[in-house]
């Protein structure tokens, strides 16, 4: 199974060093460093600059930025003092150098949640008989170790035929999808071959992914899941892809199916000329707000 993580699964307490039974009288870690950069005043921080504490590079204790320092439950921070949390010093030792994967490693310990933003052009849902075209597209969603939580999809600039199309509720040219689930999967048998993330709605698999889409006197309700394409992978990052296109026959989404067995997951429509959209094309631009791994 794949997974959107925060880092490869390991040793989490001894690589975070955690108190041990043996380090019982030492104060109980209660902060923990998220990776938003602020200015907490001269010889308060970890770096001199934002752009050093942002690229988690430079560090000099006694700097003017910090990582933000919040307060968490008794023995799930890394440090027993707000100011030894951003000072980067754990109880009784050194500072020692912030790393993107230390960072990454420190989400994941705590369950932390993981935004997203994303953005896309020209997309197109389309049938053999009809299609609507959005001249762009915007997303908010969280993901939680393993899965995407919640994602909320709104396209822009929607036509079919030179016709204004909207979802329920929505201005002229706005089709906004309900709030959908992801769930992280191969996309081919050899592991690895490649990741791929599973939509659907989150209030259920027979419920809408959109709500009834209007095109002048054509009126239709979109249902089903669609597989994307996840880029890049095994690398740790703040940016990536989802990749809904076409396949070498263009019949359908470029995947259609888990490790190419089971069910078929496609968008279906009822009252829109085909019952079946052929395919989604959207390659979107994903901004998660610290860095996350495909692996």
């Amino acid at each position: 199974m794949v997974g959107l993580c925060l880092a490869a699964v390991f040793a989490m307490s001894a690589a975070l060093g955690l108190p041990s039974a043996s380090e019982a009288n030492q104060p109980p870690v209660v902060w923990h460093a998220l990776s938003v950069c602020e200015n907490v005043g001269n010889g308060n921080g970890s770096f001199v600059s934002q752009a050093d504490c942002e690229r988690y590079t430079n560090e000099s204790p006694g700097g003017t930025w910090a990582w933000r320092c919040v307060k968490v439950t008794a023995g799930t921070g890394e440090f027993p003092t707000q100011e030894q949390c951003r000072l980067n010093k754990k109880y009784g030792e050194a500072p020692k150098e912030w790393s993107v994967e230390t960072q990454a490693r420190l989400q994941l310990a705590t369950g932390q949640t993981v935004l997203f933003t994303g953005e896309s052009t020209e997309d197109e849902l389309k049938s053999s008989l009809a299609k609507i075209t959005c001249s762009a597209s915007s997303s908010t969603g969280e993901l939680n170790g393993q899965q995407i939580v919640k994602e909320v999809v709104t396209y822009t600039g929607c036509k079919s035929s030179g016709v204004e199309c909207n979802s329920t509720g929505q201005a002229k040219g706005v089709i906004k999808s309900e709030s959908l689930k992801g769930e992280p999967v191969w996309t081919k048998k050899e592991q690895g071959k490649p990741a791929g993330v599973l939509l659907s709605p989150e209030a259920g698999a027979t419920k809408e992914v959109i709500p009834k889409i209007k095109c002048s006197l054509v009126e239709s309700v979109v249902f089903g899941s669609i597989i994307g394409e996840l880029k890049p992978e095994k690398i740790l990052t703040t940016a990536g892809e989802v990749i809904f296109g076409e396949n070498t026959e263009k019949t359908t989404e470029r995947w259609r199916q888990v490790e190419e067995a089971g069910v078929i997951h496609e968008l279906e429509a009822e009252k829109f000329e085909s019952k079946k959209f052929d395919e989604l094309k959207s390659n979107e631009r994903v901004r998660f707000h610290q860095h996350v791994e495909i692996e």
